[in-house]
């Protein structure tokens, strides 16, 4: 029960992660639009 519970988690922070990083990208790419400086 409990191995299951950890495993949970770790896909859980692994999704958070994923999404996480994919709004990252999106956000620099929108500030790299706006200014090159960011870019």
């Amino acid at each position: 029960m409990r191995r299951n519970l950890a495993i949970a988690a770790v896909i859980a922070v692994s999704i958070a992660f994923a999404i996480g990083c994919v709004e990252i990208d999106s956000v620099r790419a929108k500030n790299a639009e706006a200014s090159p400086i960011y870019a």
